[in-house]
């Protein structure tokens, strides 16, 4: 199976993941079925950042777009007269992961890796302070939820934590990255991160506040595991199918499917 065919996969499951997001009495099952598009595409990601002739232009371009994507998802929360901002934005995610994979692979002395994790640590905290400062003096019209609107100024100032998937998602691309040609390992992480990630979903879903944005998944999430098979059918070929593609059709249709949701309830 090449990375095109698992791209589709991931498009399909992405689909109806988010039909049953903003849909209202879509099928649950949609949302089942939508658990296994973050991973896929996260290892085709992790590929992707392998094998492009200049990371620092895949990396540009992932922050381009997660900034656009943001600026999108604030226009379309203030047009709709929204309480909660509209969050997905993949771009982010990757861009951090592919941030700190790019740092860490730039020289292999236990030292140099040493010190990008202590800035990577303290890069964050800065990260985390702005948005609260941003959030505070400069507040978004119709907004009530003061982490929301951390999460709307997360792209600008690359926080993992007011990201899509939040830290655990990042810190799952890094390690997918680095077991991406070790399947059985892969296999064995994807199982592992899943058990603990159940694991404290359990502890905080019914939590308001931090939490809910430290951990923001839903009960259903360990559904991801069976992206498993589909990662260990991959046979190293890129395919067919346009990067160009995935990088307009995420927004657009996420973006029609919310103006959608917004117009059917106003006629409701």
């Amino acid at each position: 199976m090449s990375i095109g065919f698992l791209k589709f996969v991931a498009l399909v499951c992405m689909i109806l993941d988010h039909i049953g997001e903003f849909v209202p009495d879509s099928p649950i099952w949609f949302r089942y079925v939508g658990r296994l598009a973050a991973p896929i595409f996260f290892y085709c990601s992790a590929w992707g950042l392998y094998y492009t002739r200049n990371q620092r232009i895949y990396i540009l371009r992932l922050y381009i777009l997660s900034l656009m994507m943001s600026l999108g998802n604030i226009i379309l929360t203030i047009t709709f007269n929204q309480k909660s901002f509209l969050t997905n934005n993949i771009f982010q995610t990757l861009f951090i992961g592919s941030v700190i994979v790019y740092l860490l692979n730039r020289k292999n002395t236990l030292y140099y890796k040493f010190s990008m994790c202590t800035l990577i640590i303290i890069q964050q905290v800065v990260a985390f302070l702005l948005c609260a400062v941003f959030a505070e003096f400069l507040q978004i019209p119709h907004s009530i939820d003061i982490f929301a609107l951390y999460h709307s100024y997360g792209p600008l100032f690359a926080s993992a934590i007011f990201t899509e998937g939040s830290v655990a998602f990042v810190i799952f691309f890094i390690v997918l990255y680095y077991l991406k040609d070790k399947k059985g390992y892969l296999s064995l992480f994807i199982i592992v991160f899943t058990i603990f990630l159940e694991m404290a979903i359990k502890r905080t879903y019914y939590m308001r506040g931090p939490m809910s944005y430290l951990i923001p998944f839903s009960l259903y999430q360990w559904l991801m595991i069976f992206c498993i098979p589909l990662i260990y059918v991959y046979n190293g070929k890129k395919g067919i199918g346009s990067k160009w593609f995935f990088y307009f059709f995420y927004p657009i249709h996420i973006w029609i499917l919310y103006i959608f949701s917004n117009i059917r309830i106003q006629w409701v």
